[in-house]
């Protein structure tokens, strides 16, 4: 099975799994995000990117085992944990961060959607100064978690940055960002818009029908 199958594959997979894993996760006391981390899921360096260690959940934890809850009306007090997961564009994108360290060393990167952190922490590995942001703040504090993990420091935003004209900085990554055609249409037009002011853009997303 070649990688855009695979990825194909957990894309059809990937809704109900997270759903799958949210029901158990808000039934869950609401611990320190870390805590929590450190009970359901593992440090792992099986991926594109063994540089890197990271918190993630896999097929190994106990947690991506758990039967679906048949209850629909769980109260979400959590975001979804889709920062959980080190997916297929990232994995792709920070890659190539690693493998190219000269041209990320000292530039100002926004890692936008950044999920787990792991793009971010690649650039910051390769001396760039780097501002994480996910509007989720339990995926802003899990790229805090992975960081020190790999012993670096990011800076971190909650902002939502998209749309944003004015925006200070040499390199904006996007990794499995366009999942849906309306919000691919808002945020290439908003990527464009940077580019053409000098901004590079990077973008990590295999075989996402949107972007074709």
């Amino acid at each position: 099975m070649n990688i855009l199958t695979k990825t194909r594959l957990l894309r059809t997979l990937s809704k109900s799994f997270v759903r799958r894993i949210l029901r158990f996760y808000t039934h869950q006391k609401h611990p320190d995000i870390h805590t929590w981390m450190k009970m359901h899921m593992e440090i792992s360096r099986r991926h594109m990117t063994p540089e890197m260690q990271l918190y993630l959940l896999t097929s190994r934890c106990a947690l991506y085992n758990v039967p679906a809850s048949s209850d629909e009306s769980v109260d979400n007090t959590w975001n979804d944990p889709y920062w959980m997961f080190y997916w297929p564009g990232g994995q792709v994108l920070s890659r190539y961060i690693l493998d190219n360290p000269k041209i990320f060393a000292t530039k100002r990167v926004l890692d936008v959607g950044s999920g787990c952190g792991a793009s971010a922490i690649a650039a910051a590995m390769m001396g760039a100064r780097v501002v994480a942001n996910d509007i989720s703040k339990d995926a802003v504090e899990a790229t805090k978690v992975n960081a020190a993990l790999n012993n670096v420091s990011v800076d971190t935003s909650t902002k939502d940055f998209i749309g944003e004209t004015d925006i200070d900085v040499d390199i904006v990554f996007l990794g499995d960002m366009f999942y849906d055609q309306e919000f691919t249409n808002i945020v290439y037009d908003w990527i464009t818009h940077l580019s053409r002011n000098g901004t590079r853009i990077l973008i990590g997303d295999p075989g996402r029908v949107h972007l074709l």
